[in-house]
């Protein structure tokens, strides 16, 4: 109820509002009575609360019309609270680039050039430790290095430090300030030094000021498989997106999200970035997911970011108001769109009609990727399509008197309306996924197999292969002299000379110091006949065993795994047969548990392939080879089994 001075203050609203209390009026005086209510301003401002009050009334009606659910309070879910991630990690990533570029010079010849990869992480956890993980890209050569700088703690927020005396200032000029530290002159000597002598170790610096100090190396826990090249995001959309899922495409959201947090208005992140510049590196193993933002160290005067300037009024242009205010913000709408629709943004403009023409600048990229986005918005996630649109919000630096924010402050929009967002997107749908956590739990998980969790004996499967022939061999339970009967495909022309002769069945006996051959077959009747086929017998058990035995280059089986459940045996048969471009036999297909998951894993012959060049083919292409329902593939089957026996000739160890 409106009271004392509130009423004297506000006349028309409490009319208005005793006329809406009041049970008993007509139309006219309905009418009549609300116009003279909103009676104030200008006619547009009157016409502004009519609109807003018929929203208000159709909202309302919505909200009273909608069911309702009893909800039991234990099965409610509890809201997360989050601490606010430091904001200051991107001077310390400016102050890194620097050092980088200043170091990139060298006099070898020819000269180098430089590409690094830094790694995206939220940094939530390091607060105290402020560390980059990167990759120096030298030619062909990727090394692995972690620079680390220090935070101060009070404020939680990053600063480089200067420990003990300038060096430049030393007084016999000693770039050695102790035995483990030493100040880095230029980059290429430390890359090529430790990838000829340590290939398994990776380079730690320290930041300090205007100069990077070489720590002892250590041994690096995320080896990658340097002979394969990194795969971009932008490959993975266009060629693979079946490794793409609901709960990957959150987490990138996540990590996406933060590089502009941390990298706005960094050389790291520079506009016009794409999902071309997102790389992921693969071990032998799979594919971690962890992205790294690819920059070049060159000599491009133009690598700081551009500056807003308030026009001059001669040249002054309106439709200059059209451009976006942070191009950056910008790039990452449409990797945030590519990812969530597994197209680009090329595809999507071709899907929805909207014209593009080949060489736009930052004003007509502006105007046409917040057309695409009209048109697919509908198909992305609540809080994902929200921060995409913040991203395109043409006044998201502007305050509420339409002052531009500083630095700080736009970074702190950033985190609340795009951030925030995408972790809330990414907790609600995953509440096992903590977003404090998230840089730890990235880690260990496989983007190629849809974020579960990299299966390390994978690996070990993969070098066992090379050895498995040379492993022991299990002896029949009777085979006191350690022989064994082996089938192998014949190749001469000797056993196609004897069709008549059905494969001869042996079994080794030891008597005495040695070993009798028994042969159990259906021979002619005829004396000499048998002694005949009796004596080419005994001569063809002689030349086996006195011929070295080699491995044989024949059709072979390996072990599909991380079937869905619901696929069917010749669904399988199918999807294989086009993945590999042969005929292949499905012998077994079984269900087994995987991560609280029911899945199915199988054994497949192809007797169209030697077992050489299917474990070549497994090797070289094993992501193309998962195909779209992320199969994986035990290759530690490989060798002679007996599922391809019939027929084959038999060979005595």
């Amino acid at each position: 109820m409106i009271r004392g001075e509130t009423s004297r203050s506000y006349p028309s609203l409490v009319a208005l509002h005793q006329f809406v209390n009041s049970e008993h009026h007509n139309q006219n005086d309905m009418n009549k009575i609300l116009k003279e209510c909103i009676k104030f301003g200008t006619k547009d401002e009157q016409e502004a609360l009519v609109l807003l009050l018929k929203d208000s009334n159709t909202y309302l009606k919505a909200q009273a019309s909608a069911p309702t659910f009893s909800q039991d309070v234990g099965l409610l879910i509890p809201l997360r609270t989050r601490q606010r991630p430091p904001d200051g990690i991107w001077p310390a990533a400016n102050s890194l680039f620097k050092v980088l570029d200043s170091r990139k010079r060298c006099t070898c010849d020819p000269a180098h050039k430089y590409v690094v990869q830094l790694c995206l992480e939220t940094h939530r956890a390091k607060l105290v430790n402020c560390d980059f993980d990167l990759y120096l890209g030298l030619g062909q050569v990727w090394q692995e290095a972690r620079v680390q700088t220090t935070t101060i703690s009070s404020s939680k927020l990053p600063a480089i430090i200067v420990d003990g005396p300038n060096p430049a200032a030393a007084g016999n000029g000693s770039r050695c300030r102790s035995k483990r530290e030493r100040m880095v002159e230029k980059l290429c000597g430390d890359i090529i030094k430790i990838t000829s002598k340590l290939p398994h170790y990776r380079l730690r610096y320290r930041l300090e000021k205007d100069s990077l100090w070489k720590l002892q190396s250590e041994e690096s826990n995320f080896k990658i498989d340097k002979s394969k090249p990194p795969m971009s995001l932008a490959k993975i959309i266009a060629e693979r997106s079946n490794m793409l899922n609901e709960k990957t495409k959150r987490i990138l959201s996540v990590l996406l999200g933060y590089a502009v947090f941390h990298l706005h208005g960094t050389p790291w992140l520079q506009s016009p970035w794409s999902s071309s510049n997102v790389l992921f590196f693969r071990s032998p193993s799979g594919v971690p997911l962890r992205p790294y933002v690819e920059t070049h160290l060159d000599d491009n005067p133009n690598r700081n970011p551009l500056e807003r300037t308030p026009s001059d009024d001669d040249d002054f242009d309106p439709d200059d108001d059209l451009s976006p205010p942070y191009p950056c913000l910008v790039d990452l709408a449409v990797v945030l769109m590519e990812l969530h629709k597994a197209r680009s943004l090329e595809s999507l403009a071709d899907t929805y009609g909207v014209p593009m023409t080949e060489e736009m600048d930052s004003t007509a990229r502006y105007i046409f990727v917040r057309e695409v986005f009209k048109y697919c918005r509908e198909d992305i996630t609540d809080q994902t399509r929200m921060a995409i649109n913040s991203c395109l919000d043409p006044n998201i630096g502007l305050n509420d008197d339409g002052e531009e924010l500083d630095e700080y402050g736009l970074r702190g929009v950033i985190y609340q309306q795009i951030v925030r967002r995408l972790e809330d997107e990414l907790e609600q749908g995953f509440s096992d996924l903590s977003v404090d956590r998230l840089d730890t739990l990235v880690q260990n998980m496989d983007l190629a197999t849809g974020g579960q969790p990299i299966r390390l004996e994978q690996l070990r499967h993969s070098l066992d292969v090379t050895d498995y022939s040379s492993k022991p061999k299990r002896r029949l339970s009777n085979d006191n002299a350690g022989r064994r009967v082996r089938f192998l495909t014949s190749t001469d022309a000797e056993a196609s000379e004897q069709p008549s002769l059905s494969t001869p069945r042996l079994s080794t006996s030891a008597c005495g110091g040695g070993s009798t051959f028994l042969c159990e077959k259906e021979l002619p009747s005829n004396s000499t006949s048998n002694h005949r086929q009796n004596g080419d017998l005994a001569g063809r058990i002689k030349q086996l065993l006195a011929t070295p035995r080699e491995r044989p280059n024949r059709p072979d089986t390996i072990r599909v795994l991380n079937i869905p459940d619901e696929i069917l045996e010749h669904e399988l048969r199918t999807e294989l047969e086009k993945l590999f471009d042969s005929t292949c036999k499905v012998h077994s297909l079984a269900r087994t548990t995987r991560d609280t998951h029911w899945r199915k894993y199988a054994t497949v012959t192809f007797p169209g392939m030697a077992n050489d060049k299917l474990k070549t083919l497994i090797t070289t292409e094993e992501i193309r080879l998962r195909g779209s329902l992320n199969l994986q593939y035990d290759t530690h089957f490989l060798g002679i089994t007996s599922l391809y026996d019939a027929g084959d000739e038999a060979m005595v160890e």
